[in-house]
């Protein structure tokens, strides 16, 4: 929490972006166990993602990632408008300055890009007993497997207390809709067990059906089998299998990622002309901080002219269009020279 918090405050010294879209939005936490600080902390962060969820909301991109504290980077500057505190619970609403230009290149900046989901298990035939699934360690290892695959399932708890016993599908879409999570996961199993000596193999048949807030995705068929001592070790083991077939599917042909693995480049820069070294460091740092570049060393400098190593994401086409976002602040034109990035600082367009 002391980590967001500073991440926060920092926030709130970085400098006016002229590709900036304001948002106004609020966010609450309640207060647990006397704890206002947390409650306090956690409100405002609840504020702060929600104002970037409806940015996404707003705009036309259609693959939206979780949000979370990881998107802090993408706000310029934030103002709290009002804060309450109402029946034991912490209200905050705030403005926020989103950097548009960076936000909207995602691929290049998060490391764990995550989607949300919610899941429901549903046996259909009476080989398999029902605590096979309502199961700590299943549900622990249904986490894993999603987790691989770069689901979260952060909402589950709240969205299985939510439902009845014994869901109807309606029952499941309706709280589905309440939810926070992107997606349900609609699974129906089914079950063969197979005696061999001591142990037992069970084949398990899953049917997955797949559903946004909006539409639906075709069902997915997954077949496999496990071979363990007890009839409920085997069924665990055929279940995780299929649901890793099933979420390998689902990950390359239905919601697909960003590419997020692209490789480090690198780069020459020669700045020319340049005022101050205080002014190239600004800037270097201002790219590094929006991710732009991902680190920078001086190779050679003189009194006008610096040689620099960039590394970046970046194809340099993009790159150079990144820089160039900072060419009225900083004064400079740029141009390629022997593969050499060049910034020749003073000139005017």
């Amino acid at each position: 929490m002391k980590k967001i918090s500073a991440l926060i405050i920092l926030m709130t010294l970085f400098s006016f972006n002229a590709y900036a879209v304001l948002i106004t939005s609020e966010g609450s936490a309640v207060i647990e166990n006397g704890n206002v600080e947390k409650a306090n902390n956690l409100a405002l962060q609840n504020a702060l993602m929600n104002g970037i969820a409806q940015y996404y909301q707003q705009s036309d991109k259609t693959n939206i990632p979780e949000i979370t504290p990881e998107f802090f980077k993408f706000i310029s500057y934030y103002r709290i408008l009002k804060r309450g505190v109402d029946n034991f619970e912490v209200k905050y609403k705030v403005e926020l300055n989103l950097d548009e230009v960076a936000i909207s290149d995602l691929k290049y900046f998060l490391n764990n890009f995550l989607h949300s989901a919610v899941y429901n298990i549903k046996i259909q035939d009476n080989t398999t007993q029902s605590d096979f699934v309502n199961n700590s360690y299943l549900n622990k290892n249904i986490s894993g497997v999603f987790k691989e695959y770069n689901f979260t399932t952060k909402h589950q708890q709240e969205f299985s207390l939510q439902i009845p016993q014994n869901p109807s599908f309606k029952d499941l879409i309706t709280v589905f809709g309440m939810s926070k999570a992107k997606f349900l996961f609609f699974m129906k199993v089914s079950t063969e067990y197979t005696k061999l000596d001591e142990n037992y193999i069970c084949k398990l048949t899953l049917l997955t059906n797949i559903y946004k807030k909006d539409n639906s995705f075709p069902e997915i068929k997954s077949v496999a089998s496990s071979l363990k001592n007890t009839k409920k070790e085997a069924f665990i083991g055929a279940f995780e299998k299929s649901l890793n077939n099933t979420l390998k599917y689902v990950r390359k042909n239905l919601i697909k990622l960003p590419e997020t693995n692209l490789p480090t480049q690198e780069y020459q820069i020669v700045a020319k002309n340049f005022p101050s070294l205080g002014k190239i460091q600004k800037l270097m740092q201002s790219l590094k901080e929006k991710r732009i570049i991902l680190d920078f060393k001086v190779i050679s400098y003189s009194q006008s002219d610096m040689q620099m190593e960039i590394f970046s994401k970046f194809t340099r086409k993009d790159l150079i269009n990144k820089i160039n976002l900072y060419k009225d602040e900083y004064n400079f034109l740029t141009d390629i020279s022997m593969n050499n990035i060049v910034l020749t600082f003073g000139e005017k367009m």
